[in-house]
């Protein structure tokens, strides 16, 4: 089956897989890898089939987009008898599935092994100057299987195998020349007697080998035991959180608890409190292989659970020391009440644009200095993979040009700066799962910066998860965050505002505990944070970089230009502070629904990042018009600076047209405004009370500017005059009753 999603199946003969070859040749290996992706292609291809079929996947094992925890992505192949899921139950896997690890200094093979040990397959390491497998390593898959039913060594405390599955029947499938490593634990050092029996129908019930003394007994034994039991262990995450960091600590093993520090002397040690070890009665009543046997059915539910996963994102960030202060409700909606996983189910989400927007023809390179240089080095450096992005985009496949920048990803997936910098192209073109996904793994790795929580919530909002970015907005808001990011919190504030206010209008479908919630939380967070109901336009800036100040400038149809230097501006334009430092985000509101006409957006590398000068700086640029009404449009545009020394960078022209005589829907209440000729001449700052109107139509009273005046397009009519006198008119009688 070749070529997703418009494939075939096609005969394995001679001249059929000659042409396969050939098609699997001219695919360009570029971009970067999403495993869970895949797989659901192929498990939504099995539901499709009669037959049960093998997959065959060659892989890194390097996780570079999309969802990044591995016991997630080995969950899709889990058929656990204890899962109640009716859909789960009915779902059909492929029946095995063979993994080839092409080796690769980001890859992961123990990611690849556990995929393969979920479908009883083999995995197999190919050699990465060839990028062959030995002959048995081709064969491996048709070689008979073993089917183990125990391993068991006497007068021991506890047995652990790599790849076994505990408590199920067998406990492991393996096929000759396969490896399988066993470490145990025991309260001497005597010779033991280690018994294998077998499953099924085998020829041979069991098999006993003697182990004698090692002759020069090391550490090497006690640490192979920490390794196998730590591995084991992070199969059941987040459940084995503290059992498995235990482990990790005493037994001295990196991974998903516990990493390595080298700082420059003992004392800085002592400083910050860290110990090179736990003692032993930390982990003396731990027996991984009864742990896992207790709670593996449990754990592959869990990591399964798309509102368990998000749970466990919550509980990770506030491990670092970040806490989240949240309001009554809140915690009630998220701890007690609690959301169902399809309402939250980013995955669920990821296959939306990719099925339909694929081209292959826009996907092979477009610019022959790339072809070149990659033909000399399979890396590219960022320049060459952007205009190639660049050159596809104007072709059409806005896809084709997200999958060239993310093979600087697969280049460099340990860079924060450069995930951050693909994640905000991923917005502007169009993906927001791919964003989020991107957008998280900062966040797991810099906690404390607000804006990656904004930016999910944004990216989930523009997944059709409205319950997933309510959730991420009051994380945003609830966190105690440094100082220095104290100007995000307007613009999450106004943005969650017109989240709630689609909730309320009913134009997003959320729980029915969401929606209740969001009918009382709307006034709410509009009182703290004095989010502006109506504006002409809204533009929001941010970018990758810390420690970068770059700047906002934008040109009114006046002329006028509202930046650091000039912050209000005579038509009602205004910049709501000068982020110095950070990711920003800088906001400029024009809520001066009468300045229509052309806005010319810039920014300025006022100042790059010092450690970084030769990273360029990723700009988004986010415009939303008429904001808070029905029609309001939303528009992203990115852009790249480098130095102080380019000057303004044009972003793009963005023409706020005239209103039609279309009834235009209020923000807030029941009603609808009136037909307007000409334009709707009520305003409103953020943190304005009652804006006021002046019926000569030559000047407005702009309380922010002191009194400056903006001469108005044309005459109100008298429509408008009847209608402002019957609307105050009504206001008078409803404050006398």
């Amino acid at each position: 089956w070749l070529a997703p999603p418009d494939g075939e199946w096609i005969l394995n003969g001679d001249s059929t897989r000659v042409a396969a070859i050939e098609f699997l040749s001219s695919i360009l290996l570029e971009g970067a890898t999403d495993h869970r992706l895949a797989l659901d292609v192929i498990i939504d291809q099995q539901q499709k089939q009669a037959h049960l079929f093998d997959l065959f996947l060659m892989s890194s094992g390097a996780v570079t987009w999309g969802e990044s925890d591995p016991n997630r992505i080995v969950a899709l192949l889990s058929s656990s008898d204890s899962d109640n899921s009716e859909q789960r139950t009915s779902l059909i896997l492929p029946r095995r599935v063979h993994t080839y690890h092409v080796g690769s200094s980001g890859g992961d093979p123990t990611l690849l092994r556990r995929l393969s040990n979920a479908r009883g397959g083999v995995f197999t390491s190919v050699d990465p100057a060839t990028k062959i497998s030995s002959p048995s390593g081709v064969t491996q898959h048709l070689q008979p299987r073993i089917a183990l039913k125990s391993i068991t060594v006497e007068g021991t405390l506890d047995v652990v195998i790599s790849g076994a599955k505990y408590g199920s029947d067998p406990l492991l499938v393996v096929r000759s020349g396969q490896t399988v490593q066993i470490s145990w634990r025991a309260s001497s050092s005597d010779a033991r007697t280690l018994r294998v029996e077998f499953f099924g129908d085998s020829s041979l019930d069991a098999l006993n080998v003697t182990l004698p003394l090692p002759m020069a007994p090391t550490n090497i034994g006690v640490r192979a035991y920490g390794i196998l039991a730590n591995a084991a262990l992070e199969e059941l995450l987040p459940l084995s959180e503290d059992i498995c960091r235990s482990v990790a600590l005493y037994y001295r093993v990196v991974g998903r608890t516990a990493s390595l520090i080298m700082l420059e002397s003992e004392e800085q040690y002592k400083d910050y409190n860290i110990i090179k070890s736990l003692p032993f009665s930390s982990v003396q009543d731990i027996y991984p292989s009864q742990v896992v046997q207790e709670f593996s059915a449990q754990a592959s539910r869990v990591a399964r659970s798309a509102f368990s996963g998000l749970l466990d994102f919550l509980d990770k960030i506030q491990a670092t020391g970040v806490q989240f202060a949240f309001p009554d409700d809140v915690s009630t909606l998220l701890y007690k009440a609690g959301l169902s996983d399809s309402s939250i189910d980013i995955a669920s989400r990821a296959r939306i644009r990719t099925d339909s927007n694929f081209d292959r023809t826009a996907a092979t390179i477009q610019s022959n200095g790339l072809r070149l240089k990659l033909e000399e080095n399979p890396e590219a450096d960022y320049d060459s993979w952007t205009a190639e992005s660049d050159a596809r985009k104007a072709k059409g496949s806005l896809f084709a040009a997200l999958r060239a920048l993310t093979s600087l990803l697969a280049q460099q997936p340990g860079d924060f700066v450069l995930r951050r910098d693909v994640a905000l192209s991923s917005i502007e073109l169009g993906f927001p799962t791919g964003a989020y996904y991107a957008l998280e793994q900062v966040a797991e790795t810099r906690p404390w910066e607000p804006m990656s929580y904004i930016q999910m919530a944004q990216t989930a909002q523009a997944s059709g998860l409205p319950d997933l970015a309510l959730v991420l907005f009051e994380v945003s808001l609830a966190g105690d965050w440094q100082p220095r990011f104290k100007a995000f919190q307007e613009v999450s504030g106004m943005l969650y505002a017109r989240h709630l206010r689609q909730i309320n209008n009913g134009k997003a479908d959320t729980e029915d505990g969401v929606a209740k919630f969001a009918a009382t939380r709307e006034p709410e967070i509009r009182a703290l944070f004095t989010a502006a109901e109506q504006a002409g336009m809204v533009v929001f800036m941010t970018w990758n970089q810390d420690s970068s100040d770059i700047d906002l400038h934008v040109t009114e149809p006046n002329g006028e230009t509202c930046s650091y230097s000039n912050m209000e501006t005579k038509s009602g334009g205004r910049l709501f502070g000068d982020v110095t430092q950070g990711y920003g985000p800088e906001l400029y509101v024009q809520s001066n629904l009468k300045e229509r006409g052309d806005y010319k957006i810039e920014v300025n590398v006022f100042s790059p990042n010092q450690n970084r000068l030769s990273a360029p700086i990723k700009v988004l640029v986010e415009v939303f018009t008429d904001w808070g009404f029905s029609n309001d449009e939303y528009q992203a545009f990115t852009t790249v600076g480098r130095d102080s020394n380019q000057g303004l960078i044009n972003v793009a022209t963005i023409t706020l047209e005239s209103p039609t005589t279309d009834i235009v829907k209020l923000p807030v209440g029941d009603g609808t405004m009136p037909v307007m000729p000409v334009f709707n001449p009520i305003f409103q700052f953020i943190g304005s009370v009652a804006p006021e109107i002046d019926m000569d139509d030559e000047s407005m009273d702009d309380e922010r500017s002191g009194g400056s005046s903006s001469s108005g397009a044309g005459s109100l009519g008298i429509d408008f005059i009847l209608w402002a006198f019957l609307t105050l008119l009504l206001t008078l009688v409803l404050v006398f009753v």
